[in-house]
C-alpha cells in the first residue's frame, strides 16, 4: 500500500468518519471507503478500490473488505418508481432545475425547494433535522428545509482536504480540515430557527471526531501508548498534546475511543468557564458501570454514556480487547459488487440502502438491506427506477 494512498485514506476518514454521504466517483478512493463503513455496520470495515482488492487504514489498522460477497440479491433488479422510493425511504433528491437555472431539492412530499445559492457542481448533498447541506468544490452551502434562509462556508482549503462529519441525530454538522501547522480545525455548525451559528476549536490532527451531542464529543485515537489498555487515571491529553481543552466551549466532556483496543475509552472533564480539561482522565471499558457514571457526571448528561457505547459498537463492533490478525485482515474481490464499477455510489447514513448509477443514466439502481439471514449474511433487495428529470444525486438524511 503506497504512502500516498495511506495518507489520503487517513485524512478522509479522520475528517469524515461516520458521517458524510458517499459517492464513489473519480473524486477519490476514500469516498468509497466511507461507504463500506456505512453498509457493513457491525464492524469497522471500509472499502476503497486499490490494486484489485479493498484496503483502508483506520488508526494503524489495514482492513481488506469484500463488499458484495454472500449478499442475497435478485437475478434482475425489480422495477419501481421514484414516487415509491421517495415514499418508502423518505428520500429527497437533488435536481438541476432549468426553470431556475440552478439546483433544487425534490423532497419526499413532492415539493421542489430551490437551492439557487449553490454555485458549482454538487459533490454531496444531505439533509439534517432542520437544514439541507450541499457541497461543491469551493463551498459548503446550508439552507433551511423550506429554502427561506441560507448561507455558504468557504473553508479556505482544497475540497479534497476538508470533511463534514454529521452528528448522528442530524442536529448539527462540522467542517473540519488539517491546518498548515498540523492542527485539526473544527467548526460545529448549528441552525436555530434559520439563524446559523458555529463554534470553532482546534485539536491535534491525530484524533478523529466520530459523533457528538450537546454535552459530549466522541473521538477516536491512540490510547494504548498512554494507558497500555489498563483501567485507571492518566494524563493522555497532556501526554499526546491533543489540546482537548480547546473543545471546552462546545462540550462538557470529551471521550476518546481506543483505535487499538476496541471497547476501551478515556473521558476528560472539560471546564467551559476556565477553558481547560481535567488534569487526570479516567479510562476503562465503555461497558463498565463506574466508567459510564463518570461519563454521565463529567457531561452533566445521563444519556452521554449511551451515545459513547453506541458509537463504540458502530465503529468497532462487539469485539473487546486488542485486535488480532484475524480481525484485521480479510480477503475480498470488489469486482463481485455490481456497484463497484458505477461512477456514482451513495449510501444511506444508517447503511439501509445504496443507490448507484453512471453519470447521465436515466435509471438508478437501489439496493435495500434487510436483516441478516440464518447464515449471518446481510440480505440485499435490488430494484431500479427512472430518476426524475435533472436528477443529480439522492440526498442522504440524518436523524
Amino acid at each position: 500500500m503506497s504512502d500516498d494512498l495511506e495518507r489520503m485514506l487517513r485524512e478522509e476518514l479522520s475528517e469524515r468518519a461516520g458521517s458524510a454521504p458517499v459517492s464513489f466517483t473519480d473524486q477519490g478512493l476514500a469516498d468509497a471507503a466511507i461507504g463500506g463503513a456505512k453498509r457493513i455496520r457491525r464492524r469497522r470495515r471500509v472499502s476503497a478500490a486499490a490494486g484489485g482488492m479493498s484496503l483502508v487504514v483506520l488508526g494503524a489498522i489495514t482492513v481488506a473488505w469484500q463488499p458484495w460477497a454472500g449478499l442475497v440479491q435478485t437475478d434482475d433488479p425489480a422495477p419501481t418508481s421514484t414516487a415509491d422510493v421517495q415514499e418508502t425511504l423518505a428520500m429527497d433528491i437533488l435536481l438541476e432545475d432549468d426553470d431556475i437555472d440552478g439546483y433544487a431539492v425534490l423532497n419526499a412530499d413532492g415539493e421542489t425547494i430551490p437551492m439557487e445559492f449553490v454555485e458549482g457542481d454538487p459533490i454531496e448533498a444531505y439533509r439534517l433535522s432542520d437544514a439541507y447541506v450541499v457541497q461543491t468544490q469551493t463551498s459548503i452551502n446550508v439552507a433551511t428545509l423550506d429554502g427561506s434562509s441560507a448561507f455558504s462556508l468557504e473553508p479556505g482549503v482544497d475540497w479534497e482536504d476538508w470533511g463534514t462529519p454529521v452528528r448522528s441525530d442530524g442536529e448539527e454538522f462540522a467542517v473540519t480540515y488539517v491546518t498548515d501547522d498540523n492542527r485539526q480545525s473544527f467548526e460545529i455548525v448549528q441552525n436555530s430557527s434559520g439563524d446559523f451559528t458555529s463554534e470553532v476549536f482546534e485539536t491535534a490532527a491525530e484524533i478523529s471526531l466520530l459523533d457528538w451531542s450537546d454535552s459530549v464529543a466522541v473521538f477516536s485515537g491512540d490510547l494504548n501508548t498512554a494507558t497500555g489498555g489498563v483501567p485507571g487515571s492518566y494524563q493522555f491529553n497532556a501526554d499526546h498534546e491533543w489540546g482537548l481543552e480547546a473543545a471546552s466551549g462546545a462540550f462538557e466532556s470529551v471521550v476518546v475511543l481506543d483505535d487499538y483496543n476496541p471497547g476501551f475509552a478515556c473521558v476528560s472533564d472539560l471546564d467551559p468557564e476556565a477553558g481547560t480539561a481535567s488534569e487526570r482522565e479516567t479510562c476503562d471499558s465503555v461497558e463498565d458501570e463506574d466508567f459510564q457514571q463518570t461519563v454521565a457526571d463529567f457531561s452533566g448528561d445521563e444519556q452521554a454514556a449511551e451515545l459513547v457505547e453506541r458509537v463504540n459498537t458502530e465503529w468497532y463492533g462487539e469485539e473487546e480487547g486488542f485486535l488480532e490478525a484475524d480481525d484485521i485482515y480479510e480477503s475480498g474481490e470488489p469486482e463481485d459488487d455490481p456497484a463497484f464499477d458505477a461512477e456514482n455510489w451513495y449510501i444511506a447514513a444508517d447503511g439501509s440502502w445504496e443507490i448507484y448509477f453512471d453519470t447521465g443514466d436515466e435509471t438508478w439502481t437501489l439496493a435495500e438491506y434487510g436483516e441478516d439471514g440464518d447464515d449471518g449474511v446481510e440480505e440485499a433487495k435490488l430494484s431500479e427506477f427512472t430518476a426524475p428529470v435533472g436528477a443529480v444525486m439522492p440526498v442522504v438524511s440524518y436523524g
